[in-house]
């Protein structure tokens, strides 16, 4: 069977505390009905073509229906535009598509990264790719070990920022053979104004990072969570342990143990 996965990111506005990468993912029968329902529930009255989480914030784009003051007076253009957002979130939430979400710390990366000449090799010069890649860890991993024929595909948005996808992921296979035997050879790349699994990557990547913005990134966030709180699988962050245990297992570096001696 061959799963499906659109992937999106977010990040801090200085990028100097945390770089999100979220996924979803789902078999083709799942996705084809959440696609269904997801364009359905935009055509609703007031209806939008697409969902994107800058335009509903910004009441942009799309959500720029909901500044008329004649149909929605303040504050109820605001109110209108998150009762249409919730609508498709509502999708996701009684959906089998599951959500997968990976924070890196800028800071507990820099830490540990600096630690070690090799394990800055290993981690090289952007933690926006350490956050891709670790999606991509995560959820190969969890392919490879649930069915030896199983497959994984990954899809992201085609505009700006798609080469800088399809590196991290080339590397990322390059450099991980064994997981990469369950992963599509390439990264598929797609208009997000069309695509529903894209729309709802870029809704559940800003989701955690408003949860940051609250809670932070070091510490424990609180459950249940305010929103997607039944098809969030695994959300992963990137404290130091977390970085300590990823680097001993990828270059045997045990830097708890040089913290003690």
């Amino acid at each position: 069977m061959l799963l499906r996965t659109y992937i999106d990111d977010s990040k801090d506005e200085t990028q100097q505390k945390y770089f999100i990468a979220a996924a979803l993912v789902g078999s083709h029968d799942e996705w084809g009905h959440f696609n269904r329902e997801w364009k359905r529930v935009l055509r609703i009255s007031p209806r939008i073509k697409y969902f994107h989480a800058k335009e509903w914030r910004g009441l942009d784009g799309e959500f720029r229906q909901f500044r008329d003051p004649d149909k929605w007076p303040r504050p109820k253009g605001g109110e209108a535009a998150d009762e249409k957002r919730n609508s498709p979130r509502d999708v996701i939430e009684k959906s089998r598509i599951l959500q997968v979400a990976v924070t890196v710390s800028v800071p507990v990366w820099n830490q540990v990264r600096n630690s070690h000449p090799e394990v800055a090799k290993f981690l090289g010069d952007d933690p926006y790719v350490a956050a891709l890649q670790s999606v991509f860890f995560e959820l190969a991993c969890d392919v490879k070990d649930y069915h030896k024929k199983n497959r994984i595909g990954f899809v992201c948005d085609d505009e700006e920022k798609a080469d800088f996808y399809r590196k991290a992921y080339k590397d990322f296979r390059k450099h991980n053979p064994t997981v990469a035997k369950v992963m599509n050879p390439g990264l598929l790349s797609l208009d997000d104004k069309v695509v529903p699994g894209l729309q709802a990557a870029d809704m559940t990547a800003n989701f955690v990072n408003t949860l940051h913005a609250k809670y932070g990134c070091d510490k424990p966030i609180p459950i249940p969570l305010p929103d997607f709180t039944q098809r969030f699988y695994k959300l992963y962050f990137w404290n130091y342990d977390y970085a300590v245990a990823l680097v001993k297992a990828n270059t045997g570096i045990d830097l708890s143990a040089q913290e003690k001696s």
